[in-house]
């Protein structure tokens, strides 16, 4: 059985085990320490690796000012991780989560950060839907 793995990366990074048939097996959130190792010692076959991009915008520039930029860390991480694993790599920004959670009938704040694992779950949820294995919720029943 081969599985696709979801993750927001940053200093707590999300993530998400799904089957290929869109079926949900865990989420969670990690440092990216436990992340790194998690990533290293996988032992599952893994057909797609869904990432959050990470760019840093104009505003955050000074704000980060000594930031270890860890989501750009994560990023790596994660696109190491498909390389090793031979699985193909897909990349989604960070705007789609509210729609998403609104597609996928999960409440997320208005406003603010949403939660690593749920982040991480929604990119696979959106992942899922964008290849035609799973459905929004409103046309679940069609």
């Amino acid at each position: 059985m081969s599985f696709v793995v979801s993750i927001d990366p940053g200093d707590t990074c999300g993530v998400a085990l799904w089957s290929e048939h869109g079926h949900l097996h865990w989420k969670r959130s990690m440092s990216l320490e436990e992340f790194e190792v998690w990533a290293d010692k996988i032992d599952v076959e893994v057909s797609v690796v869904v990432c959050e991009n990470y760019v840093s915008r104009p505003g955050q520039r000074y704000e980060k000012k000594g930031s270890k930029m860890k989501a750009s860390q994560g990023l790596g991480m994660a696109k190491l991780l498909a390389r090793r694993l031979q699985a193909k790599f897909v990349q989604q920004q960070p705007d789609i989560l509210r729609i998403t959670a609104l597609h996928a009938g999960i409440k997320v704040p208005q406003k603010g950060h949403i939660d690593d694992d749920v982040s991480a779950y929604l990119h696979g949820f959106r992942y899922f839907v964008s290849i035609g294995t799973l459905k929004p919720v409103l046309q679940q029943g069609s």
